[in-house]
């Protein structure tokens, strides 16, 4: 399978919805996160509702939004029914 190796990083081509992004693989995070999105990219979130986040510790919760019932491809790997997660502060997607 395609990827890239970038400053010890694994990048993954994944179409989400049908629109390919570049992924990073991170394998201590349970859920699909996106980061760094703008409102002139054209994916397409179903089913979007306000969430906050937590990570470990006592630290503040984060604004994002859960995007559900999503597809994501993987070269022939492919999955319905996905949830993902969008980072509310990086984005100027949705108001």
């Amino acid at each position: 399978m395609k990827f890239k190796l970038t400053n010890n990083l694994i990048i993954l081509p994944i179409k989400v919805n049908g629109t390919e992004l570049s992924f990073i693989l991170d394998s201590g995070v349970r859920s699909t996160v996106i980061f760094n999105m703008k409102s002139s990219d054209s994916l397409k979130f179903n089913e979007l509702n306000k969430v906050k986040l937590r990570g470990l510790g006592k630290g503040e919760s984060v604004d994002a939004l859960l995007s559900k019932n999503n597809s994501m491809r993987f070269g022939e790997i492919f999955r319905e029914n996905q949830n993902i997660y969008i980072m509310k502060n990086w984005i100027c997607l949705v108001n």
